[in-house]
């Protein structure tokens, strides 16, 4: 799966690391691939991970692309969000 050429609502599989990013209580759950690219879990599919932290998966999602604009106007690569979250392996 090409990081850079996923667009929102493309059914995708992802397989990597589960991991805890971020601080308390900003703190978000990502799966981070091979390639070191982040997929960001959307809130309401975090259950269906809880409990894999640190463990490498692989998920069927739905994915959705965030826009990020830092305060000076710079804009950053989107951030891929995986709804629909469902461990296949």
């Amino acid at each position: 799966m090409n990081w850079k050429n996923v667009q929102t609502g493309m059914e995708i599989r992802v397989t990597g690391k589960v991991r805890l990013v971020g601080n308390v209580p900003f703190s978000e759950l990502v799966i981070t691939d091979n390639e070191g690219n982040d997929w960001y879990i959307n809130q309401d599919s975090r259950p269906a991970l809880s409990g894999h932290e640190q463990e490498i998966v692989t998920v069927r999602a739905v994915v959705h692309r965030e826009k990020i604009v830092l305060a000076n106007g710079k804009r950053l690569n989107d951030r891929r969000v995986l709804d629909d979250v469902e461990i296949v392996q």
